[in-house]
């Protein structure tokens, strides 16, 4: 009985150091990415994001096939007109409405859960700060966020790469893919800390869930409404510009505003070619899309911080 390991003290023995542990964080991070990436919505919506990417290699894939057999000559001056970098944002843009439901599949509970479980209790109650907390619940959202971003931007890169670099893929803007690498991790931080506070602020995944869809649509209708009033007839040339620049100043405006300043275009409408100005709505200005993207993103983690309770405090 001796031998008996209730009995084994050895471990008291010990005498080596004593260091506190260290990225505690990283387990709540951990915990949820894996969590997502065993989620069928999460593969499903992330390949549902690609389809403009889709239609694009698909129309292409039959231009190259059908037209450029009987006229080389159309397809190559059809080529001339392409611009590869709108091609890849209106790829993103088109798909941030599957990226807004993923976020709330992904992040509509991933607070508010645990603060119907009381889960806090647990975790606040162990070594773990609020700031840890705060920053796993994040980091565990953003990462399969833009892992669902990548997924079908990439495969379009790889795509273009191999089929349509002589025709200007990658060569008119070798800063295509650098780009990119900063606006996709831009736009999943933003969302996953609109996602956290929201999350925060209720102890039910379907009533933050709810409320960050109706103020997400809500606002994208008002937005789309001045936008439209910029270009009714007899609106003053003076002021329509402003009106236009209105459609940014939504949760999926500013990552879409914030993508074309990066990628040094305004973009154009979901077609391949490049169409005249009257058809684009020019890009906002750095100074004034970044700011509003870090401040609502820390007013997000902000709410969450101050919801993050081990107990309710009744006042």
């Amino acid at each position: 009985m001796a031998n008996a390991p209730i009995a084994d003290l050895s471990y008291r023995n010990y005498d080596g150091a004593l260091e506190p542990p260290s990225k505690r964080w990283t387990v709540i991070a951990r915990h949820s990415i894996r969590r997502a990436l065993k989620l069928k919505s999460f593969w499903v919506l992330s390949a549902l994001s690609g389809w403009h990417f889709a239609i694009i290699a698909a129309w292409l894939y039959m231009m190259d096939n059908i037209a450029g057999a009987t006229s080389p000559q159309f397809v190559e001056q059809f080529y001339k007109q392409v611009v590869w970098r709108d091609v890849l944002l209106n790829g993103i843009a088109a798909g941030q409405l599957m990226w807004m439901a993923l976020g709330l599949v992904l992040g509509a509970g991933c607070i508010a859960n645990d603060n119907r479980t009381n889960a806090l209790l647990v975790y606040l109650s162990k070594p773990v700060g609020k700031g840890e907390y705060l920053l796993g619940k994040f980091v565990g959202l953003a990462v399969p966020l833009l892992l669902a971003l990548a997924i079908p931007v990439t495969v379009f890169l790889v795509y273009g790469s191999l089929n349509w670099r002589g025709n200007g893929f990658l060569t008119d803007d070798p800063w295509m893919i650098p780009k990119t690498l900063v606006v996709l991790p831009v736009m999943a931080a933003f969302n996953a800390a609109l996602l956290v506070g929201f999350s925060s602020l209720a102890s039910n995944a379907r009533v933050s869930g709810a409320v960050y869809a109706g103020f997400y649509f809500i606002i994208k209708f008002f937005v789309f409404l001045l936008t439209g009033a910029g270009r009714l007839h007899g609106m003053p040339e003076a002021i329509r510009p402003t009106l236009e620049k209105i459609s940014y100043l939504s949760i999926d405006g500013l990552p879409y505003g914030f993508a074309k300043v990066v990628f040094g275009t305004d973009g154009s409408p979901f077609w391949i070619i490049k169409q005249g100005p009257e058809h684009v709505i020019a890009r906002p200005p750095l100074f004034l899309v970044l700011p509003l993207i870090v401040g609502f993103g820390a007013l997000g983690l902000g709410i969450a911080w101050s919801r993050i309770r081990a107990v309710e405090v009744v006042k």
